[in-house]
């Protein structure tokens, strides 16, 4: 029987700093499927390379890894063409979006392999996601207490005549009285001072935020002006230019993204969208970037994203504050919960999304803000723990069908007045009562503290 000699087909894979492609890096992962759309199985040997094998195959694999030195061999392979797409990036850098084809000829035969047969993704380095958590407003709280409860310690005092008496004895009665008098006003002087301090330090974030949420509104009011004085044809071509931006973002390509800050840019005023999560009472401006100055205004968005338009395989990133002190912004968004709904008005778009999951990262930990392919994804992103800030909250949603409930939405445009202290929402008054209430209650304890050590020292005396 003739012997017969069956050839195969290999390919090369390697993954690079885009910045230094001879920077070779572990830790990236692919999948490699056929003409047909079917992803294959791999088996690794234990000289580190993967063959070809069947999907029954328990041991093998539909990702495969580079090893240790940037460098993948996929063999065993039939004469064909390649689709192959990165899982996972290495540590600190960017998936690749890219997905690249490979035509295995007779030119690239096992033992044989030919540069035409090699692949080379190039990584983008990672970003930190941005710092966006204050001191927290709890602690400002509890130092207005602190002062105020100071103020009433010094004003509810006792001033212990025994003790003047003792400096002279020989000082006359009415310069003891006059001195007891100049004591007595200096002291309630700087009792005034502490209490009134801290008074104002406690309702200071409450009165703030008020005024900013007031101001938040005027900007999506102007907003919503100029989208109803756009015509349709300016629309379209903002919506075209968003669409293509995202549709390079989800290739991974980047020559498109030095036009960002114009993109959506209506007014040249940074915004470019606005949110509404009724649950929380959160209503605000969505701007371009994450620099500082814009995060105290409002919410950014996070550069290198998918912008808020919509649409399958899109991933928008939205950054605000936690425990800012001027303003509440995503201070409360560790109250949402699965099936919690978040609202994004886009020029004359609006678009539903839903909550699907949780979860606390670290700055650098940016594989959950990937884009999926066939999915509109929604995360927002703040500080956590409150006042700490270590790690960032991710609230992650994804895209669902408008409803006839979802008609209601939007009715923060009723609460648009003219006059700052009518814009108040019931609840501020609630916070403001209660923090009332505490600091009444705080009075009442130093008060009732200063009448039992009074009555104690008398006690003793007559002892």
């Amino acid at each position: 029987m003739p012997r017969v000699t069956v050839y195969t087909y290999q390919m090369k894979i390697e993954s690079v700093d885009k910045d230094n492609e001879k920077n070779l890096l572990p830790g990236s992962e692919f999948s490699v499927l056929d003409e047909n759309g079917e992803v294959l199985h791999f088996k690794k040997s234990d000289d580190g390379e993967y063959y070809l094998t069947r999907s029954d195959d328990e041991a093998s694999v539909v990702n495969v890894s580079v090893n240790a030195n940037g460098h993948l061999y996929l063999k065993g392979l039939d004469e064909g063409t390649y689709n192959i797409k990165q899982a996972k990036a290495p540590e600190g850098y960017q998936i690749s979006r890219k997905i690249y084809q490979m035509n295995l000829s007779d030119s690239n035969l096992d033992g044989e392999l030919d540069e035409e047969c090699k692949l080379v993704f190039k990584n983008s380095k990672g970003y930190i996601l941005p710092v966006t958590g204050g001191i927290g407003n709890k602690i400002l709280i509890c130092i207005g207490i602190i002062l105020a409860v100071i103020g009433i310690i010094i004003e509810i005092s006792i001033l212990k005549k025994k003790k003047i008496l003792k400096v002279n004895k020989n000082i006359e009665s009415c310069r003891l009285h006059s001195l007891l008098d100049i004591v007595k006003f200096m002291k309630k002087i700087i009792a005034i001072i502490f209490i009134l301090l801290g008074v104002l330090i406690i309702l200071y974030p409450k009165i703030s935020n008020i005024i900013e949420e007031k101001n938040q509104t005027e900007v999506i009011k102007e907003y919503k002006n100029k989208i109803e004085k756009t015509n349709d044809e300016e629309k379209n071509k903002a919506y075209k230019k968003a669409n293509k931006y995202n549709e390079m973002l989800s290739v991974g390509e980047e020559s498109f993204y030095n036009e960002y800050n114009d993109i959506l840019n209506l007014e040249n005023d940074g915004v470019m969208a606005y949110i509404e999560i009724p649950k929380i009472s959160v209503y605000l401006p969505i701007y371009h970037g994450t620099e500082s100055e814009v995060l105290k205004n409002g919410i950014g968005h996070l550069q290198n994203t998918s912008l808020p338009v919509g649409g399958n395989t899109t991933h928008t990133v939205l950054t605000g504050h936690t425990g800012f002190t001027k303003s509440e912004l995503f201070t409360r968004i560790d109250e949402l919960k699965i099936g919690d709904e978040v609202y994004i008005f886009s020029l004359d778009k609006k678009m539903r999304y839903c909550v699907y999951q949780t979860k606390v990262v670290l700055p650098y930990e940016i594989n959950d803000l990937k884009i999926i392919d066939g999915k509109d994804l929604l995360t927002l992103v703040t500080c956590t723990p409150y006042g700490i800030n270590t790690h960032r909250l991710l609230v992650q949603c994804e895209r669902a069908e408008i409803n006839e409930s979802d008609k209601k939405i939007d009715i923060k445009e009723d609460f648009i007045v003219d006059n700052v202290f009518q814009s108040i929402n019931d609840k501020y008054w609630i916070f403001i009562f209660c923090d009332v209430i505490i600091f009444l209650i705080i009075v009442f304890c130093c008060i009732l503290l200063n009448k039992i050590v009074k009555y104690i020292q008398k006690v003793r005396n007559k002892e």
